[in-house]
């Protein structure tokens, strides 16, 4: 069993995930330039249809009335990020469904982080409203239509958002043995072994659980060579042991044919 990556292995995990934050990111601008000004009347298998429009409010045109909650929602975006960076970097450092997971959800909080900041900050002049007129303030631009399914106008960074989270909720609980609730049998023997090398580290124990005891038969060579009390090579010199080592040196060699022989 092998939960923990190595440096080189982390580093393409984070390299892999990057590439997916800025795929998404530039999908999710990519579509929202395309779907600008486009209005459809009808709705493809009566569910959803193309229907841009810019969005003051948060996902699905929540708080769309309310500027003063969507200042502290910008500003939450920013340490959100900063937050499912550092976890990516920390907690989940060993976790890679759990990573691309969380490059996901940056991938969306970046597509509408950026639109809202472009069009309040930067004042976008060149894009226009529905009617014709310029369009000022902080909002995203939407185009999904899903009103008829009670989902309201959506992105594709909206959807980067709420199913990345849906997705990292379920990793979280069920995928790999430090899942809190581990959905196969193997990852919850990998898990308990995981809490037994952590137990066995608190209490100063630096080496790793053995699944098994090793009988000395089965032993390495060399490993048990301490157990000889006497140095033969003191009685080849013609140094005679005492005789509670001579008696200790036979046991243990009687002992050692018989596993020999049992083995």
């Amino acid at each position: 069993m092998k939960e923990k990556y190595t440096l080189k292995q982390r580093t393409m995990q984070t390299l892999g995930c990057t590439l997916i934050v800025l795929i998404f990111f530039f999908i999710d601008l990519l579509t929202k330039l395309l779907m600008t000004g486009v209005h459809q009347d009808n709705y493809f298998l009566g569910i959803v249809r193309i229907n841009f429009m810019f969005n003051p409010g948060i996902a699905f045109g929540l708080a769309a009335d309310n500027p003063v909650a969507m200042i502290v929602v910008t500003i939450l975006t920013f340490f959100l990020i900063g937050g499912l960076i550092a976890l990516f970097f920390t907690v989940f450092k060993h976790n890679f469904p759990v990573r691309v997971c969380l490059a996901i959800i940056i991938a969306g909080a970046l597509g509408n982080l950026f639109d809202r900041l472009y069009f309040s900050i930067l004042g976008a002049t060149n894009v226009f409203s529905e009617g014709g007129e310029i369009y000022y303030g902080a909002a995203v631009r939407d185009f999904i239509d899903l009103t008829r399914i009670h989902f309201g106008v959506c992105n594709i960074a909206d959807f980067c958002i709420t199913l990345g989270a849906v997705a990292l909720a379920f990793c979280i609980l069920f995928i790999g043995p430090r899942a809190v609730f581990p959905i196969t049998k193997k990852w919850r023997a990998e898990g308990k072994k995981l809490d037994e090398e952590a137990e066995a580290k608190k209490n100063g124990f630096t080496g790793e659980v053995s699944e098994e005891p090793v009988r000395p038969s089965q032993a390495e060579e060399g490993a048990f060579e301490e157990v000889v009390v006497f140095d033969r090579s003191r009685r080849e010199e013609g140094e005679e042991p005492s005789e509670e080592d001579a008696k200790k040196t036979d046991e243990t060699d009687a002992k050692k044919t018989d596993e020999e022989d049992n083995g």
